[in-house]
């Protein structure tokens, strides 16, 4: 209670100081005499707010401070600068779940890591704790922002634009008291609204102070903060009741509902996705959450929302029984969702126009049960364009851009007697940082030029629908998102469908117990009130239903802190079984998402056999291994290990072997209860343990075996048992056979053939080696693994074996590396591929001369290359003559089959002609493989035989190289861009328009140049005006002839 009663004191401070802060910022108001023409092209934009639960309610904190950041740079913006344009009209989805942490912060107290790291004075700083605020208080945008400020880039430059620990730990010696509190400052500063630091005379004092700030200073950002926190909801409340902006809303914790009501109509988009195994038939739960919704948002609104954003887009035809009895007038969900409920396509000319509008751009009719909701769905290509491609242009001419598409659209439409509208849905937060200041000159010009013009006219989309009801009606809406009109986001994946699964088994249990306690199942909560532990129960169970920790799982996605999402949504199930008095079970204390990694201090050079005698004979036997330092502890916080010195790794085609270096003569453990232990996880076995002998902490994975040296029964060194123990499943082993060690007064020696632990050829496995007692003393790696990819036998046919020039990783010869360090030399070079045949699969291996690393956790193995291999096998059927979007090339003789291999996403493309003749690209999922030989430096792609057919040297082929992108630009397919100058996250040496080839490296038919190839190009702002390169296929003879 006194907690609470100071912070309420603070907070009335705070307020009272600051009360005429947001009246700072002045008021320019536009509002010309405009007529409008007598049916103009109606606009309707939803900017969707909203950020995942971050709560953390074991810690009580916020684990990330993202809901605090945006909304002192983009929620209260985005609302505030409508004030200017009284004309116009805007929609806003404000997610429940951000609203609630709103609330956390500005009404309970509830704080986030970063800001008790900002509050806790710069000379009071751990170790700890600066090694978390020089990883982590850079995390804005470079270019955009950071570079703005002279002092702020001055600290990122000083500690380096790397995380590794090295860098990190010099940077700790190297950074003053003052340095830590300056970035402490900046960090929270930089973040600010750019109208908030100009003419807020605090913040663009402290602004121009720049450096040797205060203690002081730092409560007065802190204090700036709080107090725009508390007046975002406030704000937009007074909006809507002055009717410029309608606020709509989203099931409360943000689930994909149509997978709540029935996983299985994720099959409707994609026929052969794997499914979880578990009955997801949570109607229920899904009508809960849209009533809790409502309840919050008369909270705050008063008054009933009449438009629900259903999350990620995401509709079906049977949520909307659910969607109408919760009082909803319409939703809203994407083109490609229309498009395949009509089985009509939206026609686009080449610059992007819709040809067919009057499919598009009107308001349907869908009913079920009795119940009729009103649908509109979003045009992907306008929306798109605002959220990846208008940052990269001056503000001014993009939004000229936009308001020219939309009255090219007028024009197209002007002469039918519709009432038509346009509807441009996306995120109202994310985007802004990549635009110049943050947005601004796009935003205001947009918003001037769409007062100015006589043929649009922006709305509210009730009144729009008020006022001309839609009178077309979909029959059967399709099952999708607004991700590619499918769910594959959000289930599908192996990680995704674990999540599913222990989510179900939790809710199964919470469901006995609430009918044993005679409680409602499936209760419509109050978040402010929750009145017993089975309410309790539930609410964490809901949060578990939220979208966002399967957006994160799978491939598909990467937060770059994929561990700590993970983390939170097994604390909510566990929660679950903890407020029902249930035992957790112990795969709740696993991660569902692979952990990093421990990088080692060499690493492996090349595949050896070593003698197993504990001896290192020859000296340099074991020269080519992997080495992994003993130590305790994470990051910089370590001390030296009790026992290890080193662990070597070394494998063959058959074993993995590992040489452990003690720190003291190993005679003298003989005959004493010490042990050393090996442990591996095996990715086919359902039985594991989930500690290591005589431990009480996971090493982040199931272990599957344990290679077990018992000290005790060893009398002398030379020849010893190593027992090769399988887990039960209850913490326990079963022997399952004995392999020869070799124990040294220095040196434990072992190896372990890869058909003991049941693993083959591209599986890969986690490892640790442990020296304990009664307890574990040394853990190698401490607590997370090392992985391996267990090696591919020899190919048993080599089709074609060819060298690619060294050192032509640039194109057309101009091309260079974007600057983040990540992008090592020699990464992009391909100098050799190989294809060949092992069983019943065609491989294809590519080896580069950077190193093979892995520098963003990618489940395999690979982070920032891209593979292309296009074939042309030939034979009749549909043919393609571009690469994949985004590459920006054409392939003239055609391809009829196309591997795309990165990362996070692997798949086979054949080209179909749709029902109007139309070629479409099918993309089948599960059937590519991808697997690294850090060793050889080598990418391995494997395909059964039977996708791709019987190999022929009639056979044409062409592999390139791009770079990997996770947030790829509209319409292209994952692929980096090469633009005019190189950024930390752009290749250089291009255009930066979209006619160059973003392709990097390439293997060309002999006698060519791939110089010559690749440079036959021209970019224009007029995508109709580019000229793309033609890359030549080669005939399988020829490079079987080499």
């Amino acid at each position: 209670m006194k907690r609470i009663l100071a912070f309420s004191l603070l907070f009335i401070i705070i307020s009272l100081i600051s009360l005429s802060f947001s009246q700072d910022i002045p008021l320019n108001i536009y509002d010309p005499k405009v007529q409008k023409v007598e049916r103009p092209l109606y606009l309707a934009i939803i900017w969707h707010n909203h950020q995942p639960l971050y709560y953390d309610p074991d810690q009580n904190i916020n684990i990330l401070p993202w809901v605090r950041m945006h909304a002192i740079k983009d929620y209260y913006d985005m609302a505030y600068i409508l004030k200017n344009y009284p004309q116009i009209k805007a929609n806003f989805n404000m997610v429940p779940s951000l609203l609630y942490q709103l609330e956390l912060y500005t009404k309970k107290g509830i704080k986030d890591k970063y800001l008790i790291l900002t509050e806790k004075p710069a000379d009071q700083l751990t170790i700890e704790d600066k090694e978390f605020i020089l990883r982590r208080f850079f995390d804005v945008n470079w270019d955009r922002i950071i570079k703005k400020f002279p002092r702020y880039w001055e600290l990122l430059n000083k500690r380096g634009q790397s995380v590794d620990d090295v860098v990190i730990a010099k940077a700790i010696q190297k950074f003053t008291t003052q340095d830590f509190r300056d970035l402490q400052v900046w960090f929270n500063l930089a973040w600010f609204d750019p109208d908030f630091q100009k003419y807020d005379k605090d913040l663009s004092r402290l602004i121009e102070k720049g450096k040797n700030f205060t203690e002081e200073d730092k409560k007065v950002v802190i204090n700036k903060q709080y107090e725009i926190m508390s007046k975002i909801i406030p704000l937009y409340a007074e909006l809507q009741k002055t009717k410029q902006i309608e606020v709509t809303t989203t099931p409360f914790f943000h689930p994909i509902m149509p997978l709540l009501v029935d996983i299985k109509s994720a099959k409707i988009a994609v026929q052969d996705i794997a499914l979880p195994n578990a009955t997801i038939n949570y109607s229920d739960d899904t009508s809960a959450q849209l009533s809790m919704a409502v309840n919050y948002y008369k909270k705050f609104f008063k008054d009933t929302p009449k438009g629900l954003w259903p999350s990620e887009g995401s509709v079906s035809q049977d949520i909307i029984p659910i969607v109408g009895n919760s009082g909803f007038l319409w939703m809203a969900s994407d083109e490609d969702v229309l498009s395949k409920s009509l089985n009509t396509p939206i026609l686009r000319d080449s610059r992007g126009n819709v040809t067919n509008p009057d499919v598009l751009y009107q308001p349907y009719i869908v009913e079920e049960q009795g119940k009729k909701v009103y649908v509109v769905f979003r045009d992907k290509n306008l929306s798109d364009k605002i959220g990846f491609v208008y940052s990269g242009m001056k503000g001014e001419n993009a939004a000229k851009d936009f308001v020219n598409r939309l009255e090219n659209i007028y024009e197209r439409v002007k002469d039918d007697k519709k009432s038509y509208l346009v509807t441009v849905i996306l995120d109202g937060e994310n985007c802004w940082e990549y635009y110049e200041n943050d947005g601004k000159e796009f935003l205001n010009t947009l918003y001037k030029l769409l007062t100015d013009s006589p043929y649009i006219e922006t709305v509210r989309l009730t009144d729009y629908l008020n006022k001309f009801p839609p009178t077309k009606k979909i029959e059967r809406l399709h099952s999708g998102s607004w991700i590619d009109g499918t769910f594959l986001t959000w289930v599908g994946e192996q990680e995704e469908n674990k999540a599913w699964e222990i989510l179900d088994k939790a809710r199964t249990e919470l469901i006995y117990e609430t009918v044993k306690q005679k409680k409602t199942i499936s209760p419509v909560l109050n978040p402010d009130l929750l009145r017993n532990n089975i309410e309790k129960a539930w609410f964490e169970l809901y949060a578990a239903e939220g979208s966002d920790w399967f957006w994160w799982y799978g491939d598909d996605q990467d937060s770059t802190n994929d561990l700590a999402f993970d983390e939170l949504f097994r604390k909510h199930l566990i929660n679950v079984y903890k407020l029902i008095g249930k035992e957790v079970p112990q795969e709740l204390f696993l991660p569902i998402v692979k952990i990093g990694e421990e990088k080692p201090v060499q690493s492996l050079q090349a595949k050896f056999t070593p003698k197993i005698d504990g001896l290192i004979n020859p000296e340099d036997e074991w020269k080519n291994a992997a080495i992994y330092l003993a130590k305790k502890g994470t990051g910089l916080s370590t001390k030296p290990s009790d026992f290890i010195e080193k662990v070597y790794l070394g494998l063959d085609n058959d074993n993995v072997y590992f040489l452990i270096e003690s720190k003291t003569n190993l005679k003298d453990y003989l005959g004493k209860p010490y042990f050393l232990a090996v442990y591996f996880s095996n990715p086919n076995q359902k039985e594991y343990n989930l500690y290591p002998r005589k431990g009480s902490q996971t090493l982040g994975y199931g272990i599957a075996y344990e290679l077990l040296i018992d000290f005790s029964k060893i009398s002398s060194l030379g020849e010893v048992d190593a027992i090769l123990n399988q887990a039960t499943g209850n913490n326990s082993w079963r022997q399952q056979s004995t392999l020869k060690a070799g124990v040294s007064e220095k040196y434990i020696e072992v190896g372990v053939p890869f058909k003991e632990i049941k693993v083959q050829g591209r599986e890969q496995i986690a490892m640790n080696v442990i020296f304990g007692k009664e307890e574990p003393i040394d853990v190698v790696p401490y607590y997370v693994p090392i992985y391996l990819t267990v090696p591919e036998k020899k190919l048993e046919i080599t089709y074609f074996s060819i060298d690619d020039p060294t050192g032509d990783d640039y194109g057309w010869g101009k091309v260079v590396y974007p600057t983040a360090p990540v992008f090592k030399p020699g990464v992009f070079d391909i100098i050799h591929v190989e294809m060949g045949k092992s069983k019943d699969d065609i491989v294809f291996k590519i080896k580069i001369r950077g190193d093979l690393e892995n520098p963003w956790g990618s489940p395999t193995g690979v982070s920032v290359q891209t593979i292309d291999i296009y074939i042309n096998d030939g034979k009749e059927s549909t043919y393609y003559y571009q690469a994949l979007p985004g590459r920006q090339a054409n392939i003239p003789e055609g391809w009829n089959k196309a591997i795309w291999a990165e990362g996070w996403i692997q798949e086979l493309i054949i080209p179909t002609l749709d029902e109007k003749g139309k070629v479409q690209l099918k993309e089948i999922k599960g059937v590519v493989q991808l697997s690294t030989d850090p060793t050889e430096r080598t990418i391995i792609i494997s395909v059964p035989e039977k996708y791709l057919g019987p190999v022929t040297p009639d056979w044409k082929i062409l592999v390139i190289l791009c770079g990997q992108e996770g947030y790829p630009r509209p319409g292209s397919w994952r692929v980096r861009e090469v633009e005019e100058e190189a950024k930390q996250w752009r290749f250089g040496g291009g255009d930066d328009f979209y006619g160059d080839p973003n392709i990097i490296d390439m293997i060309v038919p002999p006698g060519m140049k791939q110089e010559d190839i690749l440079s036959k190009w021209v970019s224009s702002e007029d995508e109709e005006e580019n000229v793309y390169v033609e890359l030549p296929l080669i005939p399988l003879r020829v490079l079987m002839s080499q």
